[in-house]
This record gives C-alpha cells, sequence and structure tokens, in this order.
C-alpha cells in the first residue's frame, strides 16, 4: 500500500498557525481523507494535496458561522461556487487546484464544526 502525504497549515484567530501533516495509505480506493475541528480560535484549515474529486462534509455547532471551501489559483483563494454551509451537511466537488481551505467565518464563541475532506 503506498502512501500519500497530505500537508497542511491551520490559521489560528491569534495570528498563529499549527502545522498538520497526514500520512494516508492510498489502496487504490479512494480511502484519502483529512480532518480538523474549526472553532472561533482556530478559523481555517488549508490542505496541500493533488487535483481531484472530493466531499467536504461538517457537523456541530456552527453558532451563527458559515464553512466555505476554496481552491488556490494562482496566489489566491477562490470559494467554489455554491460551497457554503451553515448547518450539518456536505457536498461533492471537482478542483483541478492543488491547495484547497475550509474557512469558518462569522461565528460566536460556541462555534465548533467538524470539517472532514475526502477523495472519491
Amino acid at each position: 500500500m503506498a502512501t500519500r502525504n497530505i500537508t497542511g497549515v491551520r490559521n489560528n484567530s491569534d495570528g498563529s498557525t499549527t502545522a498538520l501533516n497526514y500520512a494516508i495509505g492510498n489502496d487504490n480506493s479512494g480511502q484519502i481523507s483529512a480532518s480538523d475541528t474549526l472553532t472561533t480560535s482556530n478559523l481555517t484549515l488549508t490542505l496541500d494535496w493533488g487535483p481531484m474529486e472530493g466531499t467536504l462534509m461538517c457537523s456541530g455547532t456552527f453558532g451563527g458561522g458559515t464553512i466555505t471551501l476554496s481552491q488556490k489559483v494562482g496566489s489566491v483563494y477562490v470559494d467554489l461556487a455554491d460551497s457554503a454551509l451553515t448547518d450539518a451537511g456536505g457536498y461533492k466537488f471537482t478542483s483541478g487546484s492543488s491547495s484547497m481551505k475550509a474557512t469558518l467565518s462569522g461565528g460566536g464563541g460556541s462555534s465548533s464544526v467538524f470539517v472532514q475532506i475526502n477523495a472519491l
């Protein structure tokens, strides 16, 4: 079984960052995934991976917040069309970008949203 490494950075609201590293087995069944819990002190999760089709799934307490998924185009992140979630749910996406970012915005002190991105 080959291992695929996915790296990322969690950008915290206090300006600090937390490095994230995932070593994920890929047995050609498409079972590649990465996840984190986004809170008001943990606003973005950036994952660097290959272009692919995938799903974004979220659950937890949104506290008035919104989760959006963006893809890196050049040097900036652009939201995927219709990517906003304000309650538990998910959707399928396709991206040619090698870097995706899930962002929690507008949440109150009670926001704590589990975010999972899966390759298909």
